[in-house]
């Protein structure tokens, strides 16, 4: 069989001094063909250098462009990863949008609306990151937050006794403060002889 200094004989270069020449010339020999294979797609046999400077020329081309083309390429695959991850945040945060509008009886022009919000925010990058669905009546307009509230809590409001004569206002306003809280099966609202917060 042929061994790969046979093949440097079409380079040039005398077959016995590759042979018998020492480990750098042997070593630099190889380095140009493996560099040249890697950045000519295999296509090495129209680029056959004849002296060393050639040689030293031909690998210091070879590994800029090399370079030069990981680096490009790096730096576009990072741009369209940056772009994924942005978009992946954004459907992360509109589903915890969809999810708190379709877990509440709201009519369709409030739901439209604050889905509306979000999207509007989210393009203008005003958004902050949201944790879970109940942090989304938190971040909406103050307007949309009366409007949801009288759809949510103010029967439970309105079926108190002592808010039977109260202004529509008042009741409106204290509709936004309640606060939605999911209790487990083990949790307690409060102990009986402790003060409740």
């Amino acid at each position: 069989g042929t061994s790969w200094t046979y093949n440097y004989i079409g380079m040039g270069q005398r077959y016995d001094i590759i042979k018998n020449g020492d480990c750098f010339t042997q070593y630099m020999l190889s380095f140009y063909w493996v560099t040249a294979t890697l950045a000519t797609n295999g296509l090495v046999v129209g680029m056959l250098p004849s002296n060393w400077l050639e040689i030293g020329f031909t690998c210091l081309t070879m590994l800029i462009s090399l370079t030069l083309y990981a680096y490009v390429l790096g730096e576009i695959s990072n741009v369209v990863m940056k772009a994924d991850e942005a978009l992946v945040h954004q459907r992360s945060q509109l589903s915890l949008v969809q999810s708190f509008v379709k877990g509440r009886a709201l009519p369709d022009d409030l739901k439209d609306a604050i889905v509306q919000q979000f999207e509007n925010s989210m393009m203008r990058e005003e958004q902050s990151a949201l944790d879970d669905s109940k942090e989304v009546f938190e971040k909406l307009s103050h307007s949309l937050q009366v409007d949801v509230a009288r759809h949510v809590s103010r029967g439970l409001v309105g079926k108190v006794a002592i808010m039977e004569y109260c202004k529509d206002s008042f009741l409106d306003a204290l509709s936004v403060l309640l606060k939605e809280e999911g209790m487990t099966r083990d949790g307690y609202l409060f102990r009986a002889n402790e003060v409740c917060e």
